[in-house]
């Protein structure tokens, strides 16, 4: 047997689609033959078309792109804070990301005020971790404050 001769792949995926339809028939339980059986079946197809081997065992690649899932896709995000955020390490007030509402803290325990955008750093448990997404400088003499992108700075 010629492992190299189209002739030889075509019996072999003939071979490999009743096998696996006759394994899907007899487990009558596990459900997952048949697509075993398809995919052989679409090779043997591209065997008996003159498909080289390249065409018969083709193969998805080139995904690089990781889909964040779960909490992770907040990740990098901005949210609007909507319950002040009280300056303290482990003080939490609440944010708002898309439709859904999460109590959130700072990365580094300082306050943010209630209306302001913050850029989501990561999650932990079920509590945001945000960062100020924009603080002004105030002149000297001043109070700081934060605001979104774009409104006008605080008063001082």
């Amino acid at each position: 047997m010629d492992v190299n001769s189209p002739e030889t792949w075509r019996w072999i995926w003939l071979v490999a689609v009743v096998v696996f339809a006759l394994a899907e028939v007899f487990t009558p339980v596990l459900f997952f033959m048949g697509s075993f059986a398809i995919g052989a079946a679409a090779a043997a197809v591209a065997a008996f078309a003159g498909g080289g081997p390249v065409i018969q065992c083709r193969r998805l690649e080139g995904r690089d792109e990781i889909h964040p899932v779960g909490a992770n896709r907040w990740e990098g995000r901005t949210a609007t804070v909507v319950t002040e955020i009280p300056a303290g390490k482990h003080a939490t007030g609440m944010v708002r990301l898309d439709r859904e509402t999460w109590r959130a803290e700072t990365t580094n325990g300082m306050g943010v005020a209630a209306g302001a955008t913050v850029l989501v750093t990561h999650v932990t448990g079920t509590r945001i971790v945000v960062s100020p997404w924009r603080i002004d400088v105030a002149p000297r003499g001043t109070t700081p404050g934060r605001t979104e992108p774009g409104s006008p700075p605080a008063p001082g």
